[in-house]
Formats: C-alpha cells, sequence, structure tokens
C-alpha cells in the first residue's frame, strides 16, 4: 500500500525520500528551474548524487555545511564527497517547524576509534560489554 508522500510526483528531493537517513556521493552542482509549471521561473542550485535520480535544491544552509566540510568556498571542491542526508527535525519554514533535509559529515574511522564517539548507530556490544 502506498505512503501518501509517494502519491505527489517531485523532480526534487524531499525529507521523505531521504528517511531513513542515505549516505551519497555528490556527483554535480547544476542552475535549475525550481518553480511550479503556473509560476515565473526560478532558477536556484541543486545539487545531484550519484546514488539517486533526484537532486536536492541547495538552499545557503546546506550550502554552507558542505563548504565547511569540504573546508573550501567553491561548490566543485565537493564532487566526489560523501555526506549523509537526514530529515532535521528542527528544519523552520515560514515560522513554523516542519523538518527538512539537511546534510552532514561522514564519521570516519578515526572518529570511531575516539573513545567518546557517540554513533548515530553504536556498534553492538561485544561480550566484554555484557556483563555476565
Amino acid at each position: 500500500m502506498p505512503n501518501v508522500n509517494e502519491l505527489r510526483q517531485n523532480k526534487f528531493l524531499t525529507k521523505s525520500d531521504i528517511e531513513p537517513d542515505i549516505l551519497v556521493t555528490i556527483k554535480s552542482f547544476e542552475q535549475m528551474n525550481v518553480a511550479l509549471e503556473s509560476q515565473a521561473p526560478e532558477e536556484k542550485w541543486v545539487v545531484w548524487f550519484k546514488e539517486l535520480d533526484k537532486p536536492l535544491v541547495l538552499n545557503m544552509t546546506n550550502g554552507m555545511i558542505i563548504a565547511a566540510i569540504t573546508g573550501s568556498d567553491e561548490l566543485e571542491d565537493a564532487v566526489g564527497l560523501q555526506v549523509n542526508l537526514y530529515n532535521d527535525v528542527n528544519v523552520m519554514f515560514q515560522g513554523k517547524r516542519t523538518g527538512g533535509i539537511r546534510v552532514r559529515a561522514v564519521k570516519t574511522m578515526a572518529d570511531r576509534n575516539n573513545p567518546d564517539y557517540v554513533g548515530d548507530n553504536p556498534p553492538p556490544p561485544t561480550d566484554s560489554d555484557i556483563p555476565w
């Protein structure tokens, strides 16, 4: 049985497309018309991912996050970068908490080896973690 979010045909990624979180690789950036068919054209930057058929409309917040991850203000420097896409329930739209897609860096093995690391998906307990 379909989910109600599957009934709407979107040419851009929506938060329901990335639940649960998804690991993606940035393929390219492009300017596209993001306006509805009945409205005047509105050009915005989008980011394409190797693993997905639809692009993400790139807002300033996600653009700044990508720049921080790469250490560069040049979007082309992010091509090939792996990131996680997730639904941030705290995203606000028109004064209301609606949730929305956010980008975050992928945790590295060095992060996981840090004793203070607490990941989104902690590893299962080992025999030494289980009290007998």
